[in-house]
């Protein structure tokens, strides 16, 4: 619906014209419409960056948009490399899976990055260990059930790295990739 001009076609572009409502414009493929239901989750991906330089675990302010970042500490900031820095924008507490399907649970500072980083400090800090290796690249740590956990870790253009999906539903259970 347009206000502002005397047309009566709701594309008028005329100068002056205000829009009153707006529509959600979706993607819908042809072959889901008719198999649509509540149950189906929609994810974010998310790859991070495995860092050996980084003292905390940081995303941008508009990744994992699932969680709303709280308790900003304008106190805090994180120096860069070429030593100027960055401010604190809140904490994100959230769920993922990684690509073999397994839940995770991550706490990551908030704050104006390129790419999302992932701390190996903060990973061998809470027990677990990080492998760079010929043979096998990964992240080894206690699973909740008391075994161990290996999660992959991807290695390309010089770069280690783990990919994960965030569910906009941190509430539901999880019960694969969608």
């Amino acid at each position: 619906m347009t206000s502002g001009c005397s047309c009566e076609d709701d594309a008028c572009n005329h100068p002056g014209q205000t829009i009153e409502s707006t529509a959600l414009l979706q993607e819908v493929r042809v072959d889901q419409i008719n198999g649509c239901n509540e149950e189906v989750e929609e994810w974010e991906e998310i790859e991070l960056l495995v860092d050996s330089g980084a003292s905390a675990t940081v995303i941008g302010k508009d990744e994992v948009r699932a969680v709303k970042a709280t308790d900003p500490d304008p106190n805090k900031h994180y120096k860069l490399a070429d030593g100027s820095t960055i401010p604190n924008l809140g904490v994100k507490d959230f769920r993922a899976v990684t690509e073999d399907n397994k839940p995770l649970s991550l706490k990551a500072q908030v704050t104006d990055v390129d790419k999302p980083l992932l701390s190996v400090a903060h990973i061998v800090h809470n027990g677990g260990k990080v492998v760079f290796s010929p043979e096998a690249n990964y992240i080894e740590h206690k699973s909740k059930s008391g075994g161990i956990r290996r999660d992959n870790l991807i290695f390309r253009d010089g770069l280690y790295m783990i990919k994960l999906w965030v569910p906009r539903d941190q509430g539901a259970p999880f019960t694969g990739q969608a």
